[in-house]
């Protein structure tokens, strides 16, 4: 991808309504490039590229020089682009529900240092992606995300329904 998508991003999610506005243009490139190593990760030696990169990125959960473009943003662009999953068309959703899901699957499982709303909504938007989708094997799945052991960040909605839980996104979603 040959813009920046990091300043590209922090450009389009800079307004605080602007989540929809990105919602267009995400693309299956775009999500996978949020996995990649920040430029300021790379070793002077080369450049790292491709899945592996990615994973080795996202493999270090402390140390700051390996940190993925999507965790060298600002938390209040995180979100954004998070929320921006919510406005996709449902065009949009079938193509990209995978590449979406993938990236939220690896945003928790390998980035626990990420900010506590970030890592709930993440998981929240993996289970009603799940939830969206017509395959029963894909909806018990989505019933296992909600497993709120103690390390969860979904344990605070231990003994609330899904939703009073959307309800709570929402809410979250409009605060100024």
């Amino acid at each position: 991808m040959d813009r920046d998508v990091e300043l590209w991003l922090s450009t389009k999610l800079e307004d605080a309504w602007s989540s929809e506005k990105l919602a267009s243009q995400l693309s299956v490139s775009v999500i996978e490039s949020l996995l990649q190593p920040h430029a300021s990760s790379l070793s002077s030696t080369g450049t790292a590229t491709g899945a592996a990169a990615a994973v080795a990125a996202l493999g270090s959960n402390s140390d700051s020089s390996h940190k993925t473009k999507f965790q060298s943003l600002d938390t209040p662009i995180k979100l954004r682009l998070l929320f921006s999953f919510l406005s996709l068309t449902k065009q949009q959703n079938k193509d990209l529900q995978p590449s979406i899901i993938d990236f939220l699957r690896q945003l928790q499982r390998q980035c626990p240092e990420e900010d506590e709303w970030v890592l709930t909504i993440a998981a929240l938007l993996e289970t009603l992606l799940l939830n969206s989708s017509t395959s029963p094997q894909d909806s018990n799945q989505a019933a296992m995300v909600l497993d709120s052991t103690p390390s969860s960040p979904l344990s605070v909605f231990q003994n609330e329904t899904f939703d009073t839980i959307v309800a709570r996104v929402e809410a979250f979603r409009t605060y100024p």
